[in-house]
């Protein structure tokens, strides 16, 4: 039987801090509106923004 979500979440945050990860949330949902009213992000967006993440270009400590 499966454990409660937030016991997942804990053990996630554990291993993030233990091993100091980066770790990005990408939205590849919906944007500029509810659904129905908006659009889903396009692929090329989406691929950029993990392409970003993979090369650390969304770090506050990122210069050019």
């Amino acid at each position: 039987m499966p454990s409660h979500p937030k016991i997942y979440a804990d053990l996630l945050a554990k291993k993030i801090e233990k091993h100091k990860t980066k770790v990005y949330l990408i939205n590849t949902g919906w944007t500029k509106g509810p659904y129905g009213k908006g659009h889903r992000i396009p692929l090329k967006d989406t691929r950029a923004m993990v392409q970003a993440a993979l090369e650390n270009k969304l770090s506050k400590k990122y210069k050019k």
